[in-house]
């Protein structure tokens, strides 16, 4: 199931498709039940390529609108990598929230949808995955 939702997320061409709240819906389905609905911390990772060209773009972007909004959302920024060299997304965002819920609230919001909208004007292959959040480097 996650393949099929991280195929549908890694097709977005600029706009959202009318089900991405389904799919985020399906994938937090499996979730809880792998949490046992306990209460943790959770760790959202999102993973993109830059399209080419549109780098300058993108880096404004990130620091001006989209790290500041998410923020705003409820989601705590930990961690950003870039990928150097290798066959593994270009970007890795891990930004955390206080439990499941919270989380949920914030990915089905309009905010979240028009914010992601307005991420894939610069990025590619986008995916997500929620973790229970731990020390370090997670993916």
């Amino acid at each position: 199931m996650l393949a099929f939702i991280n195929l549908i997320l890694s097709n977005f061409t600029g706009a959202l498709v009318p089900n991405y709240k389904q799919c985020w819906i399906v994938q937090q389905v499996r979730f809880y039940k792998d949490i046992r609905r306990r209460c943790v911390a959770i760790k959202q990772l999102m993973t993109w390529n830059i399209i080419r060209g549109r780098e300058q773009e993108y880096f404004e972007f990130v620091v001006r609108k989209f790290i500041p909004e998410i923020q705003q959302l409820g989601l705590e920024p930990i961690g950003a990598w870039v990928t150097a060299y290798g066959d593994r997304p270009q970007i890795l965002i891990a930004a955390q929230t206080g439990s499941l819920s919270e989380l949920d609230l914030i990915m089905t919001s309009n905010e979240w949808d028009e914010l992601i909208s307005q991420l894939l004007n610069y990025v590619g292959d986008l995916e997500f995955k929620t973790v229970r959040s731990r020390p370090g480097f997670q993916m």
